[in-house]
């Protein structure tokens, strides 16, 4: 059996990708994955993993500002491409990510013999509501497909419970499944799991995209403050824009913390382990600013990544972020004041040992992608075989 993965960008820069697709290639004789090539591949996957990449490599920021003419172009070549590889290929599963590759899909569909067509798994990563988007943009016709004609799949899985309410569930004839975006096992099982150590720095971390919905206009003050004599340094590793970058930086300055603040560039996922070695605390506040954030209680990766590699972490204090993790030792709660903030670090660094190796257990345990996955693929690949 083959799968085609429909990922608009590069599926390095979304780890609950990424982890399908390998996973996926030890349950299908190929898997082709179409995406852009909006950065550096980096992992050897699977001899059976097709991976094909379109137009240069482009930091996301450049290419908004590509002309009209030039995005049509680029979407034009994607849908071409993606059609081919259906006629061509002949796969028994389509999985699409995102509202994008299940709008192409809709487009092209009516030309494809019935035949030809396969099977189609949506998953949606994130959601927002349509007035987030430019009216008549493709992002925006994107989420108007994604409402009104969810049924051209037979398969929809959400990473989180909390968002089924804002998709037409009531009026989908397909099997819905719940897969959190947890990290795989295959990846950070054979991570070297050596003790971390807090010396004369605690160091708190955030890989991501880098914006104001995280609270570090809050962190950043109290980075001037010691705990038990010990310097406090945030580290931030990712995309951003120049003007809120700026406006970080303005405030390190006016708070004298200016050294303690720390930009890296994005790095790739698999540098990741490796950049966490000496950090600490991974800094995990998602202000409920809108609804994939209100919702990230399973879906925002990077909270279990921290886990898989042995690190306490830190999470904004509200109802939704306490029912999923409230009444671990390594997750600690805050509502970004100085006292709070100040207090949780002082309990890392009192029990860090504990709270790593913990953290580090609850992962191999009760975390890992596979948890979930694994049973889906099953139910999907045997629905998929009792048609054939």
């Amino acid at each position: 059996m083959k799968v085609l993965v429909l990922n608009y960008t590069h599926p390095e820069g979304y780890p609950p990708t990424f982890n399908a697709i390998n996973n996926l290639s030890k349950h299908f004789e190929k898997v082709i994955v179409l995406s852009k090539n909006n950065l550096p591949t980096v992992w050897n996957y699977d001899s059976n993993v097709n991976l094909i990449l379109q137009d240069e490599i482009q930091n996301r920021f450049k290419s908004e500002l590509k002309s009209k003419f030039s995005k049509f172009k680029s979407y034009l070549n994607y849908v071409v491409t993606f059609r081919k590889l259906i006629i061509k290929e002949k796969p028994e599963l389509l999985i699409l990510y995102d509202a994008l590759p299940l709008f192409f899909y809709y487009l092209i569909k009516p030309t494809i013999r019935q035949s030809n067509q396969p099977k189609v798994w949506y998953h949606n990563h994130d959601i927002n509501p349509l007035s987030f988007y430019k009216k008549y943009s493709t992002n925006w016709f994107g989420a108007v497909i994604e409402q009104k004609k969810i049924n051209i799949a037979s398969y929809f899985s959400l990473p989180a419970i909390e968002r089924e309410k804002y998709f037409p569930l009531a009026s989908f004839s397909g099997k819905y499944y719940f897969i959190p975006n947890y990290p795989s096992k295959y990846f950070h099982g054979e991570l070297n799991n050596k003790q971390k150590i807090i010396n004369d720095k605690i160091n708190i971390v955030y890989p991501g995209n880098i914006s104001e919905k995280h609270g570090f206009e809050e962190l950043i003050p109290i980075l001037k403050e010691k705990v038990h004599k010990k310097e406090l340094h945030l580290t931030l590793v990712g995309d951003i824009r120049q003007e809120y970058k700026k406006y970080l930086t303005e405030i390190a300055k006016n708070s004298g913390t200016l050294h303690h603040l720390h930009f890296h560039d994005r790095v790739s996922y698999f540098k990741v382990p490796e950049m966490m070695s000496t950090q600490h605390i991974g800094w995990a506040v998602n202000k409920p600013l809108n609804i994939t954030y209100t919702t990230g209680g399973t879906a925002a990766n990077k909270i279990y990544e921290y886990l898989a590699l042995g690190m306490p972490i830190i999470l904004y204090d509200n109802l939704h972020y306490r029912e999923h993790l409230d009444g671990n030792n390594w997750a600690l709660f805050s509502d970004l004041s100085k006292e709070s903030l100040l207090k949780n670090i002082e309990s890392i660094d009192q029990n860090f040992d504990k709270m790593s190796l913990e953290s580090r257990k609850s992962f191999e345990s009760h975390f890992t992608f596979e948890s979930a996955f694994e049973s889906t693929i099953h139910s999907i690949k045997k629905d998929i075989l009792n048609e054939i």
